[in-house]
This record gives structure tokens, C-alpha cells and sequence, in this order.
């Protein structure tokens, strides 16, 4: 006679991505980045509300350019890390909200800012679940310096 056991386990998955323009369709993120006329030296971001709302963005800006793998601020953003020395500007973004709009409406599904060249070549969105979790599926960081063009 056989018996079978049922053990319980939880899956965990959890992905740092990278995103730039080659790889935004493959995360369906479209991420638009645009000069602004008349203004040198300005440019307008404009990032998608990811569908899952419990996911937070951050822009972080750092001392200097990084390399892809060091964009992954996920313990920096969970404090499991104290500081990092390159990073000088850590803050939430959160949508525009608008009193007139209809319930529905009243949120956009984008963020928007605008910042300087020299400060975009050197800053990141980041979105990732601000807490620690034990299933996090994919989390990103947009390197806003590859959608400039060179």
C-alpha cells in the first residue's frame, strides 16, 4: 500500500529587470521621455502606474551614473541596507490627483515629472513593493539616461 503526503509550500519569485527601450515591450512598460521645447536642457518623464497599486515608485538620483546591476535599490528601499553613499536624492512619486475629475478618473495612470539633463543622466525610477514580501514578482528600475538620445 502506498500513502501520499501533501506538503504545503509557498512560492517565491522575485526578479530584479532593467528597463531601458530595448526592453520595456517585454515588461509591457512604456516609458516616454521627451525634450521640452524651449526650455534647454529639460525633459519631461512620463512613467505608467504599474496594475498591481500596492507597488511603489521612487525616483532616486545618485552622485554619479551606476551600471545596470547596481540598480537594483531594493534593500536600500526596504532599509535592509543603512545608506549608500552614491545615492543623493531618494523620493516617492505619487500621481497627480485631480478634485474635478469624475471617481473613476481621479487618479492618473501616469507619473509625470521633469527634470534637468545633468540629473536625468544620473536617476532611476525605481518601483518595487515598499515593505518586504515574500512573493514580489518582478521589480524595476528605469534607467533614464538610455532614453536620451545619443
Amino acid at each position: 500500500m502506498t500513502s501520499l503526503f501533501a506538503n504545503i509550500t509557498y512560492a517565491t519569485f522575485s526578479q530584479f529587470v532593467h528597463i531601458t527601450p530595448l526592453t520595456e515591450k517585454k515588461y509591457a512598460i512604456e516609458v516616454k521621455v521627451t525634450r521640452i521645447e524651449n526650455q534647454e536642457n529639460k525633459y519631461k518623464i512620463r512613467v505608467p502606474l504599474l496594475s498591481d497599486d500596492h507597488k511603489h515608485v521612487w525616483l532616486i538620483t545618485c552622485k554619479n551614473a551606476i551600471a545596470p546591476e547596481q540598480q537594483d535599490f531594493r534593500n536600500y528601499i526596504w532599509s535592509l541596507q543603512e545608506e549608500n553613499r552614491n545615492i543623493v536624492l531618494k523620493t516617492h512619486l505619487m500621481p497627480e490627483e485631480s478634485l474635478y475629475a469624475p471617481p473613476d478618473l481621479k487618479k492618473s495612470k501616469y507619473i509625470e515629472l521633469i527634470l534637468d539633463k545633468n540629473i536625468l543622466m544620473r536617476s532611476y525610477i525605481y518601483i518595487d513593493f515598499p515593505p518586504v514580501v515574500s512573493d514580489g514578482g518582478f521589480y524595476y528600475s528605469i534607467d533614464l539616461s538610455t532614453y536620451l538620445e545619443k
